[in-house]
């Protein structure tokens, strides 16, 4: 699963991204992580699909997708991972100690 996510990213970052491919290697990385009961490495690709997703004007999916995967997290919310991950969009309520979703680098050409 973090394969997946680090391929993704790589894919992303690559001159001529193939935005389809990563994602669905993000997809891939949470679906995986879901059927190892992985919360933190679901945690991670769900972080990672969410930037990219807001890059493409996505927004709403991407909090969708965010939001139930960072409810699931009772414990940990004091570690640095997790205060970096503080998101929400510009919706009228936040999401479960979500404040708002950051910039993301991978924006639609």
């Amino acid at each position: 699963m973090e394969l997946q996510r680090l391929e993704a990213s790589l894919e992303l970052s690559a001159r001529a991204p193939n935005r389809d491919l990563a994602e669905a290697k993000l997809r891939e990385a949470i679906a995986t992580a879901q059927q190892q009961a992985a919360k933190w490495w679901e945690l991670r690709a769900a972080v990672t699909l969410s930037r990219f997703l807001r890059g493409q004007q996505r927004t709403n999916e991407a909090r969708a997708l965010l939001a139930p995967v960072y409810r699931r997290f009772v414990e940990g919310f004091e570690t640095p991972f997790r205060k970096r991950r503080r998101y929400s969009t510009s919706c009228s309520e936040p999401c479960h100690g979500m404040t708002q979703l950051p910039q993301s680098r991978w924006t639609s050409a």
